[in-house]
């Protein structure tokens, strides 16, 4: 069956073994095959799964239909228990004491038995009772810290901090690090009615804070807004992805010559002297490998930090962006965070750019996703990296960004800001069209117009690019497919489906069905 990221028990992606080449060692190092005649093919799903198990989890908490202070789909959802804990999480606990976090961290500990609470708190507790000294606060959250780190190297999860983290720059440390240890980041605050209130606070705790001291942090409290909200995929799902594409990318610079050469110019080499440097180091590799390795090499991610890849609802520049205050109160935005959804991978597109996997949203997705990109695209809009690095030639360049970018210069005149990273996933209409001889794509309604097209993964980008190139990629070649529709003469047969070049060095893998991959929606800080 499939894995926990890739959940479609008919999952039409295959990888074919080609005997005697590059990429049959490297899928014969993590695949399982049946002896079949002829080539030897295998299901994605059948990739192994890293060595570490499961998280363990428990049956849903029990709790009242009233209990609304514990109304979160990590907790009530048994669909989100199961993917969270088959994931790393990093729940970061605020709220003031007396507020209920304990209450709240005892549910999801009892929720999910693997899991590690660290607090700031412990380091007061000497023989069961709590002597807090003020002096020692420093040398509390370093342990706490430490605590933490050592749990996140081990893969433990979930991991949950217990402080207050009234503000941002208190929750740095632990952002930074789920960051780059692969961890899905959640933000928890208790959901009680008087968490702003401090006299009952002041009541309620059991640490002695008192009334004016509570009523300070009330007003300090930071209103924490991400980056950008998204559907994060874990760590598993998010190299297979990566396999995936890397994998189609080589297959269709065999199917596709002139993709492969335009992709080859873009790294400033022609194909004939790709071939000539290889013939005179004695490799005697297909054409095809050679060019599956140097575009390898050339696609390199667009994160950076971890290797977390992610479908963008909304870019909030934390909080800067136009609309994401609005955004972020929303009910529906902070009633998702931390629930489980399924996306569906439709396609993949390579671009000398980016690579982007399409995706489509259903309806509760859409109800999360607010791209203005798509409202403002008029088919003619180029990217900033376009803009700033053409080419004599017409190819794109790389980008030459300055840091100094959206500040304002001696002139006084303010600069073009600094794009931001915008990683999104692909939305396609699967709706059937009237069956004809031959064969027809899934996606042969014009998306030109639709809402959530644009919804995309960032898989890898080329250097000098960042992932929200990947936008301005998806968004010219929904373009591109209103303009001539597949058809059979323009369409070859790859792996798990067909493929199609279009000019411009862009060619798109439509899957015979999609990939169901399981995500956590949360924020990025």
């Amino acid at each position: 069956m499939l894995l926990s990221m890739f959940v479609s028990s008919a999952s039409p992606v295959m990888v074919q073994e080609c005997t005697g080449t590059a990429q049959s060692k490297q899928l014969n190092s993590c695949c399982t095959t049946d002896e079949v005649d002829g080539p030897i093919c295998t299901p994605v799903y059948k990739l192994k799964h890293s060595r570490r198990k499961p998280y363990s989890i428990r049956k849903p908490p029990q709790m009242s239909a009233q209990d609304s202070t514990l109304d979160f789909p990590f907790l009530r959802d048994p669909h989100t228990l199961q993917v969270i804990s088959q994931s790393k999480v990093f729940f970061i606990m605020r709220g003031l004491p007396g507020s209920g976090k304990s209450t709240l961290v005892r549910a999801i500990t009892e929720a999910y038995i693997s899991s590690i609470v660290c607090s700031a708190d412990d380091y007061f507790f000497q023989d069961g009772e709590y002597k807090f000294d003020a002096s020692c606060l420093s040398s509390a959250h370093e342990a706490c810290q430490n605590r933490a780190k050592a749990a996140c190297n081990e893969c433990v999860s979930p991991v949950l901090v217990d402080n207050t983290n009234v503000r941002r720059w208190e929750m740095k440390f632990y952002l930074e690090l789920a960051s780059h240890r692969n961890y899905v980041v959640i933000p928890l605050q208790p959901k009680t009615p008087w968490r702003w209130n401090a006299v009952e606070l002041a009541d309620r705790n059991k640490h002695g804070v008192d009334v004016e001291t509570l009523k300070r942090k009330v007003t300090q409290f930071d209103d924490v807004i991400p980056m950008y909200y998204a559907w994060f995929l874990n760590e598993w799902a998010s190299k297979q992805l990566s396999f995936i594409a890397q994998y189609l990318l080589g297959e269709c610079a065999q199917r596709f010559p002139a993709f492969a050469d335009r992709l080859l110019q873009q790294i400033h080499i022609s194909s004939a002297e790709l071939r000539q440097a290889h013939q005179h180091s004695g490799d005697t590799s297909a054409d095809a490998d050679i060019f599956a390795a140097v575009l390898r090499d050339y696609y390199k991610s667009g994160k950076k930090a971890g290797c977390l890849v992610h479908c963008t609802a909304k870019f909030c520049g934390c909080g800067r962006a136009v609309g994401a205050k609005a955004y972020h109160a929303q009910p529906k935005v902070q009633n998702s965070m931390g629930q489980a959804f399924m996306l569906e991978i439709s396609s993949i597109c390579f671009s000398p750019r980016t690579i982007g996997a399409r995706v489509k949203l259903g309806e509760d997705q859409l109800s999360l996703f607010d791209k203005p990109e798509e409202s403002d695209w008029n088919g003619r809009q180029l990217s900033t990296a376009t803009q700033n690095g053409t080419r004599k030639d017409g190819s794109p360049g790389a980008r030459n960004y300055s840091p100094s970018q959206g500040k304002k210069s001696k002139g006084g005149k303010k600069k073009s800001p600094k794009p931001k990273e915008d990683n999104t996933v692909f939305t396609e209409n699967r709706s059937e069209s009237p069956s004809k001889k031959g064969f027809e794509p899934a996606f042969t309604k014009p998306l030109a117009k639709l809402r959530g097209r644009s919804a995309h993964i960032t898989v890898a980008c080329g250097p000098g690019f960042e992932s929200r190139e990947t936008n301005f990629d998806v968004l010219r070649l929904c373009d591109m497919e209103a303009a001539v529709p597949s058809s059979e003469a323009n369409c070859v047969d790859v792996t798990g489906g067909k493929a199609r070049y279009f000019d411009g060095g862009v060619c798109c893998v439509y899957f015979d069905a999609p990939l169901r991959v399981n995500t956590i929606y949360s924020g990025f800080y």
